[in-house]
């Protein structure tokens, strides 16, 4: 089989022209051979701002080594750092990662001398030191940004902020002197440099698909006149990824298994702007699968409008009709569906129910049908939609499985959907007269999680719509919906939302008790003290115990902990995380265990009282807080499961009250796996999946193997915007070695004992972007579109020692 090769655009022709003029030499001047590294150990300090020193360590024998540097102040060892980020004076040399730059806090500066480095471990290292007295501070020695490649045809990186707080940098991309793309650097990024931590634009670069073709370039970036560092930098694009490229080819047939590893190692994305381009490439208009029967179309709303989505034609033989709105937009007389149902619609299997004004794309209803009618313990199917602006292309919002905790505070997915006649019936003659409670309906009638089933793709535009109506009517149903299946609850709109929100808070009958493992095992005794102090505020409320866990406490923390009625756990001295909490929560009896990191400090008095109401339901299993950093950036919301066993934080290049893609960190919402620096759950059900494995996860990795199990239970984990916690330090802690080593076999690990859950997140669509920012793009190729469900299978079991 072949492929015909589209024909260059003229830029690509321009550079093709360009690349053969350089390679003939003709007017041409030779390029500068890379610089011979020198002999010996090469160490390197200067200043480049008024806290900052940097440099680079260099050993020529061993270019591929990475060595350790000793920050010394007036003689006296500080700090220890890699010396692996990008040395400018290195460019050409490898790949130039030998250098480091530390941080000195101002006041410590003001009483030091001089500041030095040296090779640490290594006796005969030379050591760098510089004259504080004599030593100006060299600004423009800071680096102007970063750029690296994800995998396709992106490019990541960040740039220093103005500092005159002006519009977003520019950031462009050449190839071979001439610009091939640009961007505004118009995200944020926290980066840590020499242990502190600043928040600077960060940008995403795009460069046109044809140099998609599976020739390896080298991209400059720059900033203004400056190149960042990692430019020029090598990328590596296949039209539809490599496997793709390698099945079409006959002859390299068999080498697909291992190129679909490059593809999931270097995913490739479009930004969300392209997605007519992305929707016709791969979503080209289909004619959707033939139905034995017709399809029922019932439109809520206004007569004019509802006509628009009745003229949309769902399949061949459709029957339609448009429910007059009962006093609300989402509202209709319940006798009307069933009139319609049992007369016009008698003969029609599914129904399609949508908010007057909403267009049906092309086979999308017939493909929801289908589905329904292939899955006999399903009810409702609802696809992604297209959100309708007042001006320019819709906005695709792209949901996730079922979630029961975003669809009961977000509107999204219950204004247009397919059901089943039989249960849409039954609704109806229960008095269920509201688009949302119908959506919403099998949970009232008992119903589980296999009621919903989400079809990947863009099945609906919803049309512009008045939000605070539909607010109010969105809030209406919701109250209706707990009063029915008798849960008490407080429920507030949310302001500022693209879409209809609400607060749902639980009513509880009684206030539970609570136990707070304080986990300080590598926290300083000031530290902890802080930290018990910041938990003060919950302890006075009440019902709530603490139970700090701490390595080599001395007698005066031992004796003010004692006064203060805390509890402290001596931890053994190579205990790993998994074994010290699981010791420390099998005695106690509490009905809720909250592990905490001692380095996160409450914002807000109500912050666990928040966590514990969503606990009133008995189906959630564990609550998770939005975690920041003392700069505002956003450290932990929940995480996003990749293949080969990753889980990355999702919404990490967001800021703090950032809304995040469809409003997701505006409301509570699933997630397949909980971070460790804040979990609450019941102490039964802790128990009950058996708590950490300490044998597989004794340091990283249990947590989300904890989240796992407890899906596999049955019970949903749930990130709560309301409760927030803020990281006290900003000082990051370097992986060592060993730590890398039992990080990467704890991935192994997690992808062998859930590989379904790794392979495609529940709670994250396979459209979108698969690179280490979620949410940041479209997935190009897109994963598989097929109709799935929120429920996760048990763990397969591994042997002792795999």
């Amino acid at each position: 089989m072949t492929q015909e090769t589209p024909s260059r655009p003229p830029i690509g022709s321009l550079i093709a022209s360009k690349r053969r003029r350089r390679d003939e030499g003709v007017g041409q001047t030779p390029r500068p051979r890379p610089p011979v590294p020198a002999t010996g150990l090469q160490l390197t300090l200067s200043r480049a701002g008024e806290q900052a020193f940097e440099g680079h360590a260099f050993d020529p024998e061993k270019p591929d080594h990475r060595l350790i540097v000793e920050l010394l102040l007036d003689g006296e060892p500080a700090a220890l750092q890699r010396a692996e980020s990008f040395a400018p004076a290195l460019a050409g040399i490898g790949d130039g990662c030998h250098g480091f730059r530390f941080a000195v806090e101002t006041d410590r500066l003001q009483h030091l001398g001089h500041v030095g480095v040296r090779i640490a471990n290594l006796a005969e290292s030379p050591v760098r030191s510089l004259d504080l007295a004599n030593e100006a501070p060299l600004a423009a020695r800071h680096p102007v940004g970063a750029v690296s490649w994800p995998g396709g045809l992106r490019l990541t990186g960040w740039v220093r902020r103005p500092a005159d707080g002006g519009a977003p940098p520019l950031v462009e991309a050449y190839l071979d002197g001439e610009r091939i793309a640009h961007a505004s650097a118009d995200a944020w990024r926290e980066i840590a440099e020499g242990g502190a931590a600043s928040i600077e634009p960060a940008f995403t670069l795009t460069l046109p698909r044809f140099l998609a073709d599976g020739a390896a370039r080298r991209i400059d970036v720059r900033q203004g006149e400056r190149a960042l560092s990692g430019s020029p930098v090598p990328i590596l694009a296949f039209a539809d990824g490599l496997e793709a490229e390698l099945t079409a080819r006959s002859a390299l047939r068999d080498e697909a298994a291992r190129a679909a590893l490059f593809d999931l190692a270097c995913p490739d994305a479009v930004p969300f702007g392209a997605f007519e381009a992305w929707d016709a490439r791969f979503f080209p208009v289909p004619a959707g699968p033939r139905l034995a029967k017709p399809l029922a179309v019932a439109a809520i709303g206004e007569a004019t409008a509802g006509r628009k989505t009745l003229d949309a034609p769902a399949s061949s033989g459709q029957v339609g009709a448009v429910l007059a709105p009962d006093g609300g937009p989402t509202r209709f007389d319940a006798g009307d569906l069933v009139r319609f149902l049992e007369g016009p619609g008698a003969s029609c299997p599914v129904i399609v129910l949508a908010l007057a004004g909403t267009v049906l794309r092309p086979g999308a209803a017939a493909r929801l049908a289908a589905a329904l009618e292939a899955d006999p313990s399903a009810e409702i199917a609802y696809g992604d939609l297209l959100l309708a602006g007042p001006d320019g292309p819709a906005t695709p919002l792209l949901l996730p499985a079922f979630d029961e905790e975003r669809f009961r505070e977000q509107g999204s997915a219950a204004f247009a959907f397919a059901m089943k006649r039989g249960p849409a019936i039954k609704a109806a003659r229960r008095g269920i007269a509201d688009l949302v409670r119908l959506f919403l309906a099998p949970l009232e009638g008992g119903g589980g999680l296999s009621a919903h089933l989400h079809l990947p793709g863009a099945a609906f535009v919803l049309p512009e719509f008045d939000l605070p109506a539909l607010n109010e009517a969105f809030a209406e149903a919701i109250t209706a919906h707990l009063a029915a299946r008798g849960i008490a609850a407080d429920i507030h709109t949310r302001p500022e939302t693209s879409l209809p929100a609400i607060r749902i808070r639980r009513r509880s009958a009684a206030r539970p008790t609570i136990t707070i493992l304080l986990d300080a095992a590598t926290s300083p005794e000031p530290d902890i003290a802080e930290a018990v102090e910041a938990l003060e505020a919950s302890r006075s409320k009440g019902r709530v115990e603490l139970v700090v866990l701490a390595r080599g406490a001395d007698e005066v923390l031992r004796e003010k902990l004692k006064l203060d009625g805390i509890a402290l756990l001596d931890v053994e001295p190579r205990e790993g995380y998994a074994a010290r909490l699981g010791r420390a929560a099998e005695p106690l009896e509490s009905d809720l265990l909250c592990f905490l990191d001692a380095r996160l400090r409450p914002e807000g008095a109500d912050w666990l009282e928040e966590m514990a109401s969503r606990l009133e339901d008995p189906r959630t299993g564990a609550v998770g807080p939005v975690v920041t950093s003392p700069l505002g950036a956003i450290v932990e919301a929940g995480l996003v499961l990749r293949p080969a066993g990753r889980a990355v934080p999702a919404f990490r290049d967001r800021m703090a009250g950032d809304p995040g893609t469809g409003d997701a960190l505006h409301v509570a919402r699933q997630v397949s796996a909980l971070g460790k620096a804040c979990l609450l759950l019941r102490r039964t059900d802790f128990l009950a999946v058996g708590g950490f494995d300490p044998l597989l996860f004794p340091h990283s990795g249990g947590e989300i193997d904890l989240s796992l199990k407890l899906r596999a239970l049955g019970r949903r984990l749930v990130v709560a915007p309301d409760a927030a916690l803020v990281l006290a330090s900003d000082v990051r802690e370097t992986e060592s070695r060993a730590e890398t080593r039992l990080r990467e076999r704890a991935e192994r690990l997690l992808f062998a004992r859930w590989p379904d859950a790794f392979a495609s997140d529940a709670f994250y669509s396979p459209l979108l972007d698969r690179g280490p920012v979620p949410y940041s793009g479209l997935a190009w190729p897109p994963g598989r579109a097929l109709a799935r469900r929120s429920t996760l299978a048990p763990a397969r079991p591994i042997p002792p020692g795999w």
